[in-house]
């Protein structure tokens, strides 16, 4: 939400503390690959998410439906992510 908000700074320390809080939980790479796009950090982002990926994030669904990752969907890193972590 505070990504959304605009309050890029507030999010980027939530984020920090959460990750320092629970490195393993997917969950907080996939906000940051969110935050990563709105910054129009492509690569970044595809980093993070493959992080989430790899850690276990598994929701398919939200990353299809999710507008955030609208500027990267015909990505080839990203298809080749989701390809490889959710096999049709």
């Amino acid at each position: 939400l505070l990504m959304e908000a605009g309050s890029h700074s507030e999010a980027e320390v939530a984020l920090q503390t959460a990750r320092g809080l629970a490195p393993e939980n997917p969950g907080v790479y996939y906000l940051k690959a969110k935050q990563h796009l709105i910054r129009k950090q492509t690569d970044a982002a595809l980093d993070a998410l493959q992080i989430a990926l790899e850690k276990g994030f598994n929701d398919a669904e939200l990353i299809q439906e999710d507008s955030h990752f609208d500027a990267v969907r015909k990505h080839k890193r990203f298809k080749s992510l989701v390809d490889a972590h959710f096999p049709k």
